[in-house]
């Protein structure tokens, strides 16, 4: 586990994605919400 993560999941105000590290941030998380019918 990274510090790193924590850091654009906090810019991109979201706690539930994990495993998209390393990947476009808030864009692949948008993206992975809209999927998942994750609500904000």
């Amino acid at each position: 586990m990274t510090v790193l993560r924590t850091d654009w999941m906090k810019k991109c105000e979201d706690k539930a994605v994990l495993l998209l590290e390393g990947n476009d941030d808030c864009n692949i998380i948008k993206k992975f919400r809209q999927d998942n019918n994750v609500r904000e």
